[in-house]
């Protein structure tokens, strides 16, 4: 018999229960001050030296680039704050990185920031302040860079009538975020259907904490996207999927990030689900309380939004497709780096592959 069985014997049994919850507190604390330390130590501040937070901030300011230019409506001369950070960061990557010529992180900055200067001056537009920030060199391989490292690109409907046929590693090799959507009502019986589906994802011991909340307001919809903030720009989707999760399932302070990892399966359910209409899934900030006012135990973890513009599940090549014909009226143009940055579960397409239909 070890000591903590020794002391429980010896101890009055109303004060164990309340003991082992304060311990449990306590280790809570405890555990989420030293993920805190953790990701102090490591997260990629401001003005970055070291190479891999250098590469981390130039993602990022690229790919706000990137989302500008897949906006149908795009507004020139976007992006001031970004050029303010971007220049200085391509110079301490390549300071950072001998072969910088060869980092995709910088190939991909340039080619966003070339597909930027291109769209502006095939439009006129003047652009002699953003290349006063660059060096000549950097300017040289702007002009001059690969457009199939960067950017954005068109997809059609048409393109992805066979993505029924396409195999697990295709359709994840092929994906892509979606931040505009068609008007196309969405109907509850669809809804039903996904969320029925989706109920074979796995949870931890079975305890199955995931939650998905229906909103068909617009108010509501342009509430929590507002909140979530990766969608600033776009047009609203007609229907929106909230994913939270219920704390109340979880028991002890070492699954205190149980819920993310958790819904993530449900989220991969949903994404492999609809063929017809690629699910995209909006990953939240850890709170949405103001709509939530119901179940303050439950936290987001993703939004799904439904419908993107005339497009089922996305096959895009590395080559750009330039809309054509009435078809293609409503192309949806991606940002080139949203490719393949999701976790895809293969179960997930697996238990779904005989139901999906295009």
């Amino acid at each position: 018999m070890n000591w903590k069985s020794t002391v429980e014997q010896w101890m009055p049994k109303p004060l164990i229960a309340p003991l082992k919850n304060l311990r449990q507190s306590i280790h809570l604390y405890q555990d989420s001050w030293a993920q805190a330390k953790r990701f102090n130590r490591s997260y990629s501040r401001i003005m970055p030296h070291e190479r891999v937070r250098i590469e981390t901030r130039v993602m990022f300011l690229s790919h706000q680039i990137e989302k500008s230019l897949s906006h149908h409506n795009f507004r020139y001369g976007f992006g001031k704050k970004v050029f303010n950070e971007l220049p200085t960061l391509l110079t301490r990557l390549e300071q950072a990185d001998l072969n910088f010529a060869n980092n995709t992180v910088y190939k991909e900055s340039l080619a966003a920031l070339h597909e930027y200067m291109q769209r502006h001056l095939d439009a006129e537009k003047d652009i002699s302040w953003q290349q006063s920030l660059f060096t000549t060199d950097q300017w040289q391989h702007i002009m001059n860079a690969e457009s199939n490292d960067g950017g954005s690109i068109s997809i059609r409907k048409s393109d992805k009538l066979n993505n029924k046929d396409l195999s697990f590693a295709a359709l994840s090799e092929n994906r892509h975020s979606v931040r505009e959507f068609a008007d196309e009502p969405v109907s509850l019986d669809e809804l039903n259907q996904a969320i029925q589906m989706a109920m074979r994802t796995p949870s931890v011991c079975n305890r199955q904490p995931t939650r998905v909340h229906v909103i068909l307001d617009k108010e509501v919809i342009a509430k929590a996207l507002h909140i979530q903030g990766g969608v600033n720009g776009y047009p609203a989707p007609p229907a929106l999927l909230m994913i939270t999760s219920d704390l109340r399932a979880f028991m002890t302070s070492y699954e205190r990030n149980e819920g993310y990892t958790t819904v993530a399966c449900s989220e991969c359910h949903y994404y492999y689900l609809w063929n017809l209409w690629e699910l995209e899934l909006v990953r939240s900030i850890p709170c949405l309380r103001q709509l939530q006012k119901r179940k303050p135990a439950n936290f987001c973890i993703c939004l799904i939004t439904k419908y993107p513009s005339c497009i089922s599940k996305l096959d895009i090549s590395w080559t750009k497709h330039v809309p054509v014909g009435p078809l293609d009226s409503k192309a949806q143009i991606l940002p080139r780096s949203c490719s393949n940055h999701r976790l895809i579960f293969p179960f997930a397409y697996l238990h779904l592959r005989d139901q999906i239909v295009a």
